[in-house]
């Protein structure tokens, strides 16, 4: 795992800004946060738990991919 990845008990990202994020199965996806509630990115359903770990969505890894998902 990337040295760049945060846990939301350690740091959480800013409201509504979207965000990479590992769920407690590994899968990598895009959410963000309102409150104490994680959406997905259009806001139209928010996720019943918290992510294990997040991460810029601009973070290194899609830099040097080139692509706009993880």
């Amino acid at each position: 795992m990337s040295k760049d990845w945060i846990r939301p008990q350690d740091e959480l990202p800013p409201e509504g800004v979207i965000v990479d994020c590992i769920n407690s199965v590994g899968h990598v996806h895009q959410l963000k946060r309102q409150g104490r509630l994680w959406f997905v990115p259009d806001g139209s359903i928010y996720v019943y738990y918290e992510p294990q770990f997040w991460q810029s969505a601009a973070g290194p890894a899609q830099a040097e991919k080139g692509s706009g998902k993880p």
